[in-house]
């Protein structure tokens, strides 16, 4: 079975040189590229990811404890999501015979330099290294696939939707700025740095998540839709679950609920017409 590693790249405030980035699988050296993209595009994505527009009324009820009801409740509501990403996205090709059940992929970032003189940057040459994406070549044979997919995600969220449960009884519906996902609040401690995330309550992402793994701070993730300076690292493990092998930025295997990423929905077309070129 072949397999698509989708990686997107940008390049901001560039100086003399461009940065490059090396990718490893399994300290498998796959390729070394230049980070000479500087133009990203947004991307409107809409669903009916439902929206928290519910009417509540609390009646009384027996031995005067009260109860409430939702007379209405938008969860087929359309919404629209905007996406900023890198223009440039590379495609590479791999067999899942050069995957074990246990797999590391490896980013090596080297920054391009920044015009840092006499204590002045005017250009700081940072990179940004998003979207990232691991899925078989078939999954893009069925055009529905991944419609079914968003209905199940969907359903299978609201029927957690006891985890929303606030104080007062009610139940919370509001969308973050990733549809579905628990609020960064909840599980990311403030940071030193873009690289320095402590992340708690990890939410597993399919087919690619929007954190790594930073391999030089134990412990620590970047997040991946901010850009970095200088050189960075980035890790990813590739573990298999439900008979494919999964790309997540965690160490421990994916359980649970696995979130769909919006990111990848609204990239879809672009990236089959990338998947249609190559041999099945």
């Amino acid at each position: 079975m072949k397999y698509l590693l989708f990686l997107g790249s940008q390049t901001f405030q560039p100086s003399k040189n461009f940065g490059s980035v090396s990718v490893f699988l399994n300290d498998f050296f796959l390729q070394q590229f230049e980070v000479d993209n500087q133009e990203s595009k947004t991307l409107f994505y809409t669903k009916p990811f439902g929206i928290n527009d519910r009417d509540r009324t609390e009646r009384p009820g027996a031995y005067d404890v009260k109860w409430q009801s939702y007379s209405h409740d938008r969860l087929n509501a359309k919404v629209t999501m905007e996406f900023n990403v890198p223009k440039k996205i590379k495609m590479f090709v791999l067999d899942d015979s050069q995957f074990a059940d246990e797999n590391i992929l490896h980013l090596k970032i080297k920054g391009g330099p920044s015009n840092y003189t006499n204590g002045f940057v005017t250009k700081h040459n940072t990179i940004l290294i998003f979207p990232i994406f691991l899925l078989p070549l078939d999954f893009f044979k069925d055009n529905n696939f991944y419609q079914k997919l968003f209905d199940k995600n969907k359903k299978l969220f609201y029927m957690h939707k006891k985890y929303k449960q606030k104080n007062d009884g009610s139940i919370d519906h509001k969308l973050t700025y990733l549809p579905w996902y628990g609020r960064l609040n909840d599980t990311v401690k403030n940071a030193e740095s873009n690289l320095q995330m402590e992340i708690s309550n990890p939410t597993y992402q399919w087919p690619g998540p929007n954190v790594a793994s930073n391999p030089k701070s134990d412990g620590k993730y970047a997040n991946l839709m901010m850009a970095n300076g200088n050189d960075f690292e980035l890790k990813f493990n590739i573990q298999k679950k439900h008979n494919i092998h999964m790309l997540q930025a965690f160490d421990k295997r994916p359980t649970g609920l696995i979130q769909l990423n919006m990111v990848f929905m609204a990239l879809y077309d672009q990236l089959k017409r990338m998947a249609d070129t190559v041999s099945k």
